[in-house]
């Protein structure tokens, strides 16, 4: 993807869009990928390949109206993975969220840490870690540009659309014996979870 090469144009009023007369690049490297940018959510469509023997693509790209209410927001499945080291647990959480309504979340209660009112972002999770838990680190289904850390763990603000989205994080506690009293608190319902 070439940052420096950049087409717009707007939906019509049956929600389509074209783009024309479209440069064609040969290398085997380059794609086009459209997006689109709704009430302050972003939605990409599937990348596509243009040559001189297939000019034209489609890519579909689903919007969805937002939704403050985490009503239909849920863990469907928590998996933790527990890996004893030396004085300490590591643990990775995977979770598999679900939002099974037909609206985009974005969230309801505004961040601290973005003073203007135009870049304002919601949190749609705020996970709690077990006391002690250090070291967290974000792993698939979470962008470092939508995670912050907060005491007692981190919360997010990337949008869920409708339907499942995995993500995982990691992070350790100290063990210094061989037992451990290990609690935590669930962010959302919860329909399963295992060790």
């Amino acid at each position: 993807q070439d940052e420096d090469f950049k087409l717009k144009t707007t939906v019509d009023k049956n929600g389509f869009f074209s783009f024309k007369n479209i440069v064609l690049k040969v290398d085997s490297g380059s794609f086009y990928q459209p997006s689109v940018l709704y009430k302050a959510v972003g939605y990409t469509g599937k990348q596509v390949t243009l040559s001189a023997e297939n000019p034209s693509a489609i890519s579909d790209i689903t919007i969805y109206e937002p939704t403050k209410s985490d009503s239909l927001i849920s863990t469907a499945i928590q998996h933790y993975l527990i890996i004893p080291t030396i004085g300490f647990l590591e643990i990775q959480e995977i979770l598999l969220l679900k939002n099974n309504g037909d609206r985009t979340y974005i969230g309801s209660t505004p961040t601290k840490s973005v003073p203007n009112k135009m870049l304002k972002k919601f949190i749609t999770i705020n996970y709690k870690l077990p006391k002690d838990a250090v070291n967290m680190s974000i792993g698939y289904g979470l962008m470092s540009c939508c995670v912050e850390s907060v005491d007692g763990g981190f919360y997010d603000t990337m949008e869920i659309l409708p339907g499942e989205k995995q993500i995982s994080f990691t992070y350790k506690i100290k063990a210094p014996n061989k037992t451990i009293n290990f609690s935590r608190e669930f962010s959302l319902p919860t329909g399963e979870f295992d060790v």
